[in-house]
């Protein structure tokens, strides 16, 4: 029984964005002859703020449960950030598209003149909030944000400065981000499980690290999740699939791991040889059928008790431990290729995924990356995650993470949304002999 459905007309927790207008303006001053290029366009809001603010049911990440969050106003939480994309994307886009690449950004409050070398500085003198007309005002010295700019959009003051990867200084800010920073929500458990995954309304564990010589069935426990949706009944269990004989002869004798993800419960040997001819058991939990996947290892062996298998809409990518060299499985065919993009990733949209790297933050605390699996890059973030956190993709901008330590999850709000599209009417470039200044007005329409 649903009680509670999504509609155009209502937001979880009754929140409803009016209606806005925003404007852009960029100016390019050439510091040899003075000289000024002014572009201006109008914007295009997105459903990206709707979606931050769900607040994920019984989970309760709801933005206002965090005080730091709850304390700032609302113009700088949701539009306090401003990213720069080297050309147009479409305008219903609320995650930067895979093969685009993000030469400038910027955030709340923030200054910026060095390294990394995409990040502007707030101008707090020059910006103004007032209850007709807010303006967003951001400068870059000739030595930041330089390249092509063909579409300017606005995001929240952490997704402002997490960033979408730079791709210039190809280095982070030496003060880095939380990708969970001012969020707060509810711990939930699912037994003593190792692996996790959201699906179908549905939260899916499963014993990761199992060893069975004889495998001849997989066993999960699936229990009804509340989040954009409420049910009176609860359902929870407790279930056993029989392997098909075809793909349990391909484990027989051997040791195997189980792991969930994207709606699939996959089984992979624990080693995997250099070289080796090795197969990939698929379970697709909406449609209880069986598939399977043959391929070969690339240039490195993996054990698979001492890495974490990232599972992707179509792909697999398995990490080599302790380094970010890794392998890519398509799931359709088979083929593998080697990839250097990280210990653990997960997509947050098409082809476009976010990478927990090996390089530390902190003590305890892991580096990220974008992954543009389109044109095959790598770009460091201003961000960081736990160590002991791993995410999985779930919609709308949300992410299911994962205590491996405490067996716990989590979801926590993608801060990286474009609150608005601003696709300018031809790519203009910025060079080391121009300072850039970006003012982006936001009013209300009557």
């Amino acid at each position: 029984m649903q009680i509670l459905e999504k509609n155009s007309n209502f937001k979880e927790g009754g929140v409803k964005k009016p209606l806005y207008h925003g404007h852009t303006v960029i100016e390019l001053k050439d510091v040899h002859n003075g000289k000024r290029d002014r572009i201006e366009h109008a914007n295009t809001f997105t459903t990206g703020i709707e979606d931050y603010l769900r607040g994920s049911g019984e989970y309760n990440n709801y933005p206002w449960n965090d005080s730091t969050w709850a304390g700032y106003p609302l113009y700088r939480t949701l539009t306090g950030g401003i990213l720069l994309f080297n050309k147009e994307i479409d305008e219903s886009s609320t995650i930067m598209p895979a093969g685009t690449k993000m030469t400038a950004n910027g955030s709340y409050g923030v200054s910026n003149n060095e390294d990394p070398k995409e990040m502007g500085s707030f101008n707090s003198s020059e910006s103004s909030f007032t209850k007709n007309a807010i303006t967003y005002v951001y400068d870059w010295t000739t030595s930041n944000g330089n390249g092509d700019i063909g579409c300017v959009c606005l995001t929240s003051d952490i997704g402002g400065y997490i960033g979408y990867g730079n791709c210039v200084s190809n280095s982070r800010h030496a003060s880095g981000k939380n990708i969970s920073e001012n969020q707060s929500g509810r711990n939930i458990m699912l037994d003593t499980m190792d692996d996790f995954m959201i699906s179908c309304g549905y939260l899916y564990g499963v014993n990761a690290k199992s060893t069975n010589r004889s495998i001849e069935s997989i066993t999960f426990t699936r229990k009804s999740i509340n989040i954009d949706t409420a049910s009176l009944f609860e359902d929870k269990e407790t279930i056993t699939v029989d392997i098909p004989d075809q793909i349990k002869t391909e484990f027989n004798g051997k040791n195997v791991s189980v792991f969930c993800g994207e709606g699939k419960i996959i089984i992979i040997e624990k080693t995997i040889e250099k070289g080796g001819q090795k197969t990939i058991g698929i379970y697709d939990v909406e449609n209880e059928s069986w598939s399977q996947v043959r391929f070969q290892s690339g240039r490195t062996n993996f054990s698979i008790d001492n890495t974490r298998i990232s599972i992707l809409s179509k792909h697999v990518y398995l990490s080599d431990n302790g380094n970010d060299n890794g392998m890519l499985i398509d799931l359709t065919n088979g083929n593998t290729e080697d990839k250097n993009y990280g210990l653990y990733i997960t997509e947050i949209g098409e082809g476009l995924c976010l990478s927990r790297k090996s390089e530390n933050y902190g003590s305890l605390s892991s580096g990220l990356a974008i992954v543009d699996m389109k044109s095959d890059t790598v770009y460091p973030i201003n961000a960081f995650v736990a160590r002991s956190f791993v995410f999985k993709k779930i919609q709308d901008n949300r992410m299911l993470y994962m205590n491996i330590n405490s067996e716990g999850t989590r979801i926590y709000r993608n801060p990286l949304y474009l609150a608005t599209v601003n696709n300018l009417d031809s790519v203009v470039t910025k060079t080391a002999d121009k300072t850039m200044k970006v003012t982006y007005t936001v009013t209300r329409v009557e």
